[in-house]
């Protein structure tokens, strides 16, 4: 990953809230899904820029804890995305908020990292468990 996997969802959402601010009227809405991994400060910093015309609302709706994967297709592309998570945490990123470590556990404090969820889970060829989330953001008066 060129850019941190954070910076890289943060851009697409940051496109959609700019490109949605001119058919919004204040208080509208934009609805966006995202991964349980990135967190909600990592979400809620899309709108963080003073200019970006929104507030972050927070978590509308979630998905239970579901297999990150399903079949070949997705897992090509979702463990990569796991093992570029669990690279930027060892440089020194931003921790993501990952599979829990046991059933009843979906605090931030209970859910393994990103780089112990390669070595506990995926390196095992268990698959991870993720929750599939929508994010709320409001738009502002001008």
């Amino acid at each position: 990953f060129g850019l941190s996997a954070a910076r890289t969802l943060m851009r697409p959402f940051r496109i959609v809230l700019r490109d949605a601010l001119r058919h919004l009227r204040p208080g509208g809405l934009v609805a966006l899904q995202a991964l349980s991994y990135y967190g909600c400060d990592r979400v809620s910093s899309a709108c963080s820029e003073d200019r970006s015309g929104y507030a972050y609302e927070g978590i509308a709706a979630s998905s239970d804890w579901v297999p990150l994967w399903t079949d070949q297709e997705s897992e090509s592309v979702l463990k990569q995305q796991v093992l570029g998570y669990s690279e930027e945490e060892a440089r020194g990123g931003e921790r993501y908020y990952c599979h829990p470590r046991s059933a009843e556990d979906d605090r931030d404090g209970a859910l393994m990292t990103a780089a112990e969820t390669v070595e506990s889970v995926i390196e095992r060829g268990l698959v991870p468990l993720g929750k599939w989330q929508v994010h709320l953001f409001r738009r502002q008066d001008e």
